[in-house]
């Protein structure tokens, strides 16, 4: 069975509560028999392995405004071969602006994922992609949230896992108590 054992280390700064945060973290995990899809198509496990990494954040309020901007640098590693992990990404980009007023929330987000090493089996190298989404909602007087959601809206194509593509432009009605 997959064990692993791991630690991180971070720090939050913040001027004044909701005002402005920058958070910055550092981890680090080592696994034994860690459980990977395979060159066969079958779940494989990896003797020895580390995943390592660097994440900072800077959120920030203004009157109803919200803003955010987060990025992760990790550094996924065979112990034994001491090649990379496959199909994990070595940089991710989050950027999101949002809109808060009594019942109203509104939010606009972009994600690029950058640096996916595949696998040597793998006929092409994971794309790199970048997708954003919109949404948007109001609570209304009985407590309950309803609200729209588009994702993916430039439609693009990408693979998370190998053979399986994310779903295309969506949009989606919610309801949540």
């Amino acid at each position: 069975p997959e064990a692993s054992q791991g630690g991180d280390l971070g720090l939050v700064w913040s001027d004044q509560p909701g005002t402005t945060t920058l958070t910055l973290s550092a981890y680090r995990t080592d696994y034994q028999e860690l459980i990977q899809y395979g060159p066969t198509f079958a779940f494989e496990n990896i003797a020895r392995a580390r995943i390592q990494g660097l994440e900072g954040s800077l959120e920030g309020m203004t009157g109803s405004f919200r803003r955010s901007l987060a990025y992760a640098y990790t550094n996924p590693k065979n112990l034994e071969t001491g090649l990379r992990l496959a199909r994990r990404p070595k940089h991710k980009v989050t950027a999101s602006v949002g809109f808060e007023k009594g019942r109203v929330v509104a939010q606009a987000r972009v994600t690029g994922v950058f640096d996916r090493d595949g696998s040597p089996f793998d006929l092409n190298k994971p794309n790199d992609y970048v997708v954003s989404s919109l949404s948007a909602s109001v609570k209304t007087p009985g407590g309950v949230r309803i609200g729209v959601r588009a994702e993916n809206l430039g439609d693009y194509v990408y693979e998370d896992v190998p053979g399986y593509t994310t779903p295309p432009r969506a949009g989606y009605l919610t309801a949540a108590s």
